[in-house]
């Protein structure tokens, strides 16, 4: 039975007033997250640092180096330098913003699908402020929260287009999604997919309307899209690269091809090695598998256990939203989105754990539907004790997963310690070498990558070459259980380190005095 949701609608003034909640407690939510999390993350000083070449008019083109989509540095130079504010709380400032339309558009894409009801609006948006998907990552900056919100708005406007199939719709969808390829690259594959996602909006007037029109414009998307995509993953840099997707898209397409080849052929190659040469035909079939391993892990590490459940009943217990067409646009971005996550797992074999949120909000869509849908079943009938017992647990384990995502306490106080102490003792640029770019950060020489080594080991192998003459410190990062390798620095280096730093779970920052140090032998 389909859910309709007409015996409570919620009222405009119901639902300006839950909106009002939401942004308030999202603020609040924000401005808690970055107070208990107040060292900036390490995408987060690239971003910084982007920022201020973007605002350099003799360098801008320079920012395309650390950072090949500049968007959002370029909104926080904007804003930054329109508010006189700091480029790194310009972005905190941003994503405090697009954090809270997340939670707006979340809602509102809830009430497109059909949810109207007080009860589903009610849900939708504690699951908007609680759900560790919309917390976790409000101290970080990071490009993701515009990207959400303009995904989430593209998607509610594509409701709505079921509704009502204007050309406003139509329009506002493509907007969207423009603004959110303007935030990540991934946008523009939903762009290339606005004729499909369309063509599941109008079961009216024909069940598959695919006219050449539209076939047409799909394939010059999807040639754009691998240019595009050709031009971001080659190695080449700067404001030529920018532009070579206009002025050669034909050459951005072969190197996006090129350069998916080159990070998938040696992964091939050892599995071929460890598959031996009796099983080594079955290598794509084993790194398939691996793939798609890694997209669901993912997926359900960013759901969460009982949100998987809710969601996994909502594809299979269909229809859940008002209207069988909107549960093929709901299934239908799920499948874009897992499309994108198994072409990065294809490249990297990894995920970052921020990389699925996109196909996790999309699940979560269905859930304030599935909830009042079962809550209606256990009221209307006799329920078990063990089913009470599961349906306990899921709400304690809902409960535990939305608190750690508003607890994430700094485990790296002790990076922005050691910066602020180097920042004092240290007074010219080129005196000091770290493997922490947090360090580098707050000691103001993080726009020096030639003065941040990442690899702990080659960082020692450099010091110990005299690689960085000019270093008066060394700042090296130990982690939990690095013990060995922290007496390797030591013996190697003949020294105690002048300083250390720690953050109360075994993980350090060292700062060895080498002024004195040559190479291999102290200097005279």
């Amino acid at each position: 039975m389909m859910i309709r949701n007409v015996s409570d609608p919620a009222s405009r003034q119901f639902v300006w007033a839950i909106f009002g909640i939401g942004v308030i407690v999202s603020v609040l939510l924000s401005i808690w997250s970055i107070a208990i999390d107040s060292v900036i993350n390490n995408d987060g000083i690239e971003y910084v640092r982007a920022a201020e070449l973007l605002s350099s008019i003799d360098h801008w083109q320079d920012a395309f180096t650390v950072w090949k989509w500049p968007f959002y540095p370029w909104l926080m130079m904007w804003v930054g330098d329109t508010v006189g504010i700091s480029y790194e709380t310009a972005g905190h400032a941003l994503n405090t913003l697009f954090f809270t339309l997340v939670v707006v558009f979340f809602v509102s894409t809830v009430q497109a699908f059909g949810g109207r009801s007080r009860l589903i609006t009610w849900i939708a948006m504690l699951i908007a402020l609680a759900h560790p998907v919309f917390n976790e990552y409000r101290a970080f900056l990071i490009r993701d929260p515009g990207y959400l919100a303009a995904y989430l708005l593209a998607v509610c406007f594509l409701a709505k287009y079921r509704w009502q199939p204007s050309v406003r719709y139509r329009l506002a969808v493509i907007g969207c999604l423009v603004v959110a390829a303007l935030f990540r690259v991934e946008g523009l594959v939903f762009l290339f997919s606005t004729p499909i996602l369309f063509s599941l909006s109008r079961p009216g007037s024909a069940r598959y309307p695919y006219h050449w029109p539209a076939l047409l414009v799909t394939a010059l998307l999807a040639f754009f899209l691998v240019a595009v995509l050709g031009w971001w993953l080659s190695p080449s840099t700067g404001k030529s690269s920018a532009l070579s997707v206009i002025y050669d898209p034909i050459g951005s397409f072969a190197a996006g091809w090129h350069q998916i080849a080159t990070a998938v052929v040696p992964k091939l190659g050892i599995l071929r090695e460890f598959l031996g040469p009796y099983s080594a035909d079955k290598q794509y079939v084993l790194f398939g598998l691996a793939v798609i391993v890694v997209v669901i892990e993912a997926i359900l590490a960013e759901l969460t256990v009982p949100f998987v459940v809710l969601a996994g009943y909502a594809l299979i217990q269909r229809p859940c939203f008002a209207d069988n067409s909107l549960h093929k646009i709901w299934t239908a971005l799920i499948l874009v989105n897992a499309v994108v996550l198994s072409v990065f797992a294809w490249i990297m074999v990894f995920l970052a754990p921020r990389y699925p949120l996109a196909i996790a909000m999309t699940f979560l869509i269905s859930v304030p539907f599935v909830a009042v849908r079962l809550w209606d079943r256990v009221r209307s009938t006799r329920v078990t004790v063990i089913w009470w017992a599961i349906i306990v647990l899921l709400l304690f384990w809902a409960v535990g997963e939305s608190w750690s995502g508003v607890s994430n306490f700094s485990h790296n106080a002790h990076h922005k310690e050691a910066g602020i102490w180097l920042a004092e003792h240290t007074q010219q640029e080129g005196v000091l070498i770290t493997n922490s770019r947090r360090v580098a950060y707050y000691a103001g020489r993080y726009r020096d990558p030639n003065m941040w080594e990442g690899d702990t080991k080659t960082l020692l192998r450099g010091l110990l070459e005299n690689r960085w003459p000019t270093t008066q410190f060394a700042a090296v990062r130990f982690q939990r259980g690095e013990d060995n390798l922290e007496l390797e620095f030591k013996d190697a280096l003949r020294r105690a380190p002048v300083r250390e730093f720690e953050n109360g779970r075994g993980d350090r920052v060292l700062v060895y005095d080498y002024s004195d140090f040559c190479g291999s032998i102290p200097c005279n």
